[in-house]
């Protein structure tokens, strides 16, 4: 009996989470959002410190496993000077906050439009449909 119980407890936490994942009803509302607070789509200048504040949530009580934060040129999409990736595995909402300078150190350059974009989902997105994304455009202009 005391074998059954350390091999629990050994093999329990690797497991708890895509356990509770499984448990999932199917068609399970995720009701998940993306709000960026900040920046905002105003037009900045190269060398420019932005903060980035994102909100990511579900409205339906599920947990927030998922969150993705890329800036990417508007016009050469794999030209991604920003990216942010994380299992966070919060309760309902999870609050992002990071300091940003525009600067070519840092891949921007002036004269340019750029997308950021902010995404969310479970641990199954592609079983589950619940990616959820939304983006704001904004221009840098040069020194």
């Amino acid at each position: 009996m005391k074998n059954i119980i350390l091999i629990a407890i050994i093999i329990f936490p690797f497991y708890s989470c895509e356990k509770e994942n499984n448990d999932m009803e199917p068609g399970t509302e995720y009701a998940y959002h993306a709000h960026i607070k900040s920046p905002g789509s105003e037009v900045k200048n190269l060398n420019d410190k932005i903060h980035i504040n994102v909100l990511f949530e579900s409205h339906s009580g599920e947990i927030v496993h998922n969150i993705k934060i890329e800036i990417r040129d508007k016009e050469d999409v794999n030209n991604v000077a920003y990216l942010h990736e994380e299992h966070v595995h919060e309760e309902i909402s999870y609050d992002f906050h990071e300091d940003l300078v525009l600067s070519a150190e840092n891949g921007f350059k002036g004269s340019t439009d750029w997308i950021m974009e902010a995404s969310v989902w479970s641990h199954d997105a592609e079983e589950d449909d619940s990616l959820v994304a939304e983006e704001i455009e904004f221009h840098i202009h040069p020194n």
